[in-house]
């Protein structure tokens, strides 16, 4: 099976989701702030079209607590995109990599964690450890 992690591109919820024109199998799509090129402001907006347009293609929802874009995505951005995702059976993805190195937004983890109705851990880090990570579920 071929997967790719996609990148959300701009608030229209464009994505990329090839690589050089091979389409895959399994697709997380994820924002980073390298390749998102649209207004960070409208992030939110993004998701939510990329759920509504791609939802029969999308696997999972990858790093969606991540610190990166913490300025425009709060709380209540991350709760209506989790419920999105469940709306259209879209699993979440947590990123360990993202927690051992202190790049998680704890409030938005838990909002995260508390809404979604299934959630796969990554251990993208390489490893299993935990130490810090307080849920309030």
């Amino acid at each position: 099976m071929f997967g790719v992690e996609a990148d959300l591109l701009n608030e229209n919820g464009e994505i990329c989701s090839h690589i050089q024109n091979i389409h895959p199998d399994f697709i997380i799509l994820s924002a980073h702030s390298k390749t998102y090129i649209g207004n960070k402001k409208l992030i939110k907006e993004g998701y939510l079209k990329a759920i509504e347009k791609y939802n029969d293609k999308i696997n999972f929802i990858g790093h969606l607590c991540s610190s990166q874009f913490v300025d425009y995505l709060g709380a209540k951005d991350i709760g209506q995109i989790v419920t999105s995702a469940n709306k259209n059976g879209i699993p979440l993805e947590l990123n360990c990599a993202n927690m051992v190195y202190n790049r998680t937004s704890m409030e938005n983890l838990n909002v995260m964690v508390k809404n979604c109705d299934r959630l796969y851990i990554n251990s993208d880090a390489h490893t299993f450890s935990f130490a810090n990570l307080k849920l309030t579920h």
